[in-house]
């Protein structure tokens, strides 16, 4: 209910402070909450954190540098220059020299996207020529794709959102329990209400009071907002095709 600010006038609550609570200083039982919720066996316990810790940490880096919004054209016409640019290093052997990853332009966006097993955790960017050769045949396979799809062309790519939902599939892959997936389901019930309940989206929901509440981030999106946000960020991973990511028990 509202407060009295003058006779006949009442006026609605300010919004509520938000209290983000890092990895850190979760207490145990929400862990053991995401640890029932994927059924991670007890030997993979520790590791099963540290990956979520690094996923998280991933995102909060990249949503706080406001990652790019592209229009698919423009993620057409930089996945074809990337192509060119990292074949024609690779042919001569040369290393490939990029601008540093903490800024976050298109390019490095992509190239994170393309090849994050090469890139998962560099502060800066310097491909040798075989790792430049592997962004090359990605950056035209994933253009060539671009350029075929269906839909709008301008719609935006949150590239944030993209890789830590690569980072979480990977994770439940690796360490879920047999039959567990990150799975986007949801049902209506006979008064129209749509739940959420598939294992992604309570995965997401448990994480969002780590994340911070920024601009254009997920930490505040209500059950729906995030599902149709989840959902949009799996397409994309669908069309980049089966790179997975490192995590850091591969390192």
């Amino acid at each position: 209910m509202g407060t009295v600010a003058g006779r006949g006038r009442w006026e609605k609550p300010g919004p509520t402070r938000r209290r983000v609570v890092p990895l850190e200083r979760w207490p145990e039982e929400r862990w053991r909450r995401l640890e029932r919720l994927l059924r991670v066996r007890p030997a993979d316990v520790r590791a099963f954190r540290a990956a979520i810790r690094w996923a998280v940490a991933f995102y909060v880096r990249w949503i706080r540098d406001e990652t790019p919004r592209p229009s698919g054209d423009e993620v057409r016409a930089e996945l074809e220059q990337l192509a060119t640019v990292a074949g024609y290093m690779a042919e001569r052997g040369w290393p490939l020299v990029l601008p540093d990853a903490a800024r976050h332009g298109l390019p490095t966006a992509l190239i994170v996207i393309l090849i994050p097993e090469v890139v998962a955790d560099r502060t800066g960017l310097v491909l040798e020529p075989h790792e430049a050769a592997l962004l090359a045949e990605r950056a035209r396979e994933y253009a060539a794709r671009w350029r075929h799809r269906s839909g709008p062309r301008e719609v935006a790519v949150d590239v944030a959102l993209v890789q830590f939902v690569r980072h979480l599939m990977t994770i439940v892959e690796r360490y879920g329990g047999p039959g567990v997936t990150f799975a986007l389901s949801s049902r209506e019930d006979v008064l129209g209400e749509r739940t959420y309940y598939g294992s992604g989206n309570r995965l997401v929901r448990l994480l969002q009071p780590a994340l911070p509440a920024v601009p254009d981030g997920i930490a505040t999106c209500s059950p729906s907002t995030l599902a149709s946000r989840l959902q949009r960020a799996r397409t994309h991973i669908k069309r980049l095709g089966p790179w997975g990511v490192r995590l850091p028990s591969d390192r």
